[in-house]
């Protein structure tokens, strides 16, 4: 089963020189459906560990890949991203929600957006063609090249900013449910172009629903940058570790046994964890044995559908295990 190989530097108090895995589809002998909820559910933890770090000293973080990140964080706020667009270097923004079933996000996404944003659609502009599963991950440089290109990218140095919004519209569920069911896509995207080497990726916290409750400017219609040259060059593929279900099932069993050296970390609601909900999207209900739960949905305020500060959101990682040096193979 294809792993990946994470890493933090310098993170937030106790998550320092932290590594962490994550259950990858990829196309393969070994190959496994990983399901699109569960791909995108468990960026959340990588994003959520790169905040950790990022927040606290944003120069210093390798923000959960072997890359330095130049003078940003991982996350930024509405009013920092309003004044980004009205500055003489604005970033390219992407509007990249993608809702399941039968919801129509692209109609939404022209329905109201944030001004000079695109739609990006993690399912065919960051993901591999041909494969047999949606949303595995782009492993043809070439590829990704020249989707990238269309996207009015130029190089892995571009000022990106990815933003979500659930399909919940109903206002009686609180922001942080509507906030953290658009994130998922935003934090995937993220995950795959910092994956490539990208080195200036921010995530809108908040998302569109924290955007439109404050206020700011929404437009309408269907926008694009004009399509760029994408120089191939400077993509790196982060050479991800690959580990067979044999060496995964030793590390589950090592769990089983008391073993305290890796995590094995849920990132699903608690409902599937606990085997009480109902399956969808092809996924049965339940955990791998010796698995943690830390659901995605926990890492949100739900008053602000803002992501929780860094101190909290280090607690709530230290409550399940995760500590220095503890490798993280997350699901």
């Amino acid at each position: 089963m294809p792993l990946t190989l994470m890493r933090t530097k310098r993170a937030f108090g106790g998550l320092k020189h932290l590594r962490y895995w994550a259950l990858s589809p990829t196309l393969g002998r070994r190959q496994i459906n990983v399901t699109l909820h569960v791909t995108a559910c468990l960026t959340f933890a990588f994003c959520s560990l790169a905040i950790v770090a990022s927040v606290a000293s944003p120069p210093d973080v390798l923000c959960a890949l072997d890359a330095p990140v130049a003078d940003m964080a991982t996350l930024i706020s509405g009013a920092e991203l309003e004044a980004a667009l009205d500055g003489g270097e604005p970033p390219l923004v992407f509007d990249c929600r993608n809702f399941f079933r039968t919801d129509d996000p692209r109609g939404a996404y022209a329905a109201g957006h944030i001004p000079t944003a695109g739609y990006l659609e993690s399912a065919t502009d960051l993901a591999e063609d041909g494969a047999p599963f949606a949303n595995t991950r782009p492993t043809s440089a070439e590829a990704l090249s020249a989707s990238l290109g269309r996207l009015g990218l130029g190089s892995t140095s571009d000022w990106v900013v990815l933003y979500g919004r659930g399909p919940v519209d109903d206002q009686s569920v609180p922001i942080g449910g509507r906030a953290a069911s658009g994130m998922m896509w935003a934090t995937r995207c993220w995950w795959v172009l910092r994956s490539w080497g990208f080195t200036r990726v921010a995530i809108l916290d908040g998302g569109f629903d924290r955007w439109l409750a404050d206020g700011r400017a929404v437009t309408t219609g269907v926008e694009s940058y004009p399509s760029a040259a994408f120089d191939a060059s400077t993509l790196h593929d982060r050479a991800f570790v690959s580990a067979s279900r044999e060496a995964v099932l030793e590390r589950v069993q090592k769990i089983e046994r008391g073993d305290k050296s890796v995590v094995l970390l849920d990132s699903l609601p608690t409902a599937s964890y606990e085997g009480t909900g109902t399956a969808s999207n092809g996924r049965r209900q339940g955990h791998i044995m010796g698995a943690v739960s830390l659901p995605y949905g926990d890492l949100f305020d739900s008053a602000t559908g803002l992501f929780l500060p860094a101190p909290e959101l280090s607690v709530k990682f230290q409550r399940v295990g995760i500590t220095k040096g503890v490798p993280v193979l997350a699901y």
